[in-house]
């Protein structure tokens, strides 16, 4: 069922409007759960399925943001490293 859910939600992703997306949800939902003893809870648990998935997806893009942002300032702070410079002669003491 939630490959269903799923493949129905991406297949809905590009080409429809929000309201239409909704309303094609909706019927989904009514067929999924339609047969079943307890319809209620039925489209409750696909709701609730969706509202966690919400979730989750929501966090990853915080956190994946996140990750962009501190490897943004980590290259800012490489790129403020000067570079040693290149005609430094070295002299090695007690070496023969």
């Amino acid at each position: 069922m939630r490959k269903l859910v799923l493949l129905a939600a991406l297949s809905l992703a590009g080409c429809m409007s929000q309201s239409e997306r909704i309303a094609k949800m909706e019927h989904d939902d009514d067929q999924i759960c339609r047969g079943q003893q307890d319809y209620d809870a039925c489209r409750q648990r696909l709701m609730a399925y969706r509202h966690q998935t919400a979730l989750e997806d929501r966090a990853a893009a915080q956190r994946a943001e996140a990750a962009g942002e501190a490897m943004q300032r980590a290259g800012a702070a490489l790129q403020a490293i000067n570079p040693p410079p290149t005609n430094v002669t070295v002299t090695c003491l007690g070496c023969r």
